[in-house]
């Protein structure tokens, strides 16, 4: 658990520096941790906290590792040195890097907030991911979001809502 003399601080402990984690989805549907623009699958369940492993661990011998509690999931441990850099970073739109929030849904499908809009995804692509506005076939709204699909920073908005 991260104590107040942490808060807002990327240092915890000793091992890491942690950067917005968020859960995503893999290609195969899979739920994937993300730190940092890299990513961690579940790898096993440790009494009251599940240990995630970085996904290239068995490809390329990385040893990065992360641990959630079972029932928050949130990270209360990690050590994030990896020995392999992140996957191709582009230029992201830095007017929207800290305003975009990312929560699963009750059906595990993961929803962005920006500038109080909520986009759905929609699909994937190389290393990027198309969310659309949830209002899409309701309001016919044909606004939309690019991120880049490890680290979730905007790289483009398309179109304006039709709806408040």
């Amino acid at each position: 658990m991260i104590d107040d003399e942490h808060k807002g601080s990327n240092n915890i402990g000793n091992n890491f520096v942690i950067q917005y984690p968020i859960f995503i989805k893999s290609r195969r549907g899979g739920l994937l941790l993300s730190i940092g623009g890299y990513t961690f699958s579940r790898h096993c369940q440790l009494s009251n906290k599940f240990r995630w492993a970085c996904t290239l661990a068995k490809r390329q011998g990385c040893r990065a590792a992360a641990y959630t509690c079972t029932k928050e999931g949130q990270v209360i441990e990690c050590n994030n040195e990896h020995n392999h850099p992140v996957k191709g970073e582009e230029q992201a739109d830095a007017r929207y890097a800290e305003s975009a929030s990312f929560k699963l849904t009750k059906r595990g499908n993961l929803l962005m907030n920006l500038e109080g809009f909520s986009y759905s995804q929609h699909k994937s692509y190389g290393n990027k991911t198309r969310w659309e506005c949830t209002q899409r076939s309701k309001a016919r709204c044909k606004a939309a979001v690019v991120t880049l699909t490890e680290t979730q920073k905007i790289l483009r908005l398309y179109g304006e809502h039709n709806h408040s």
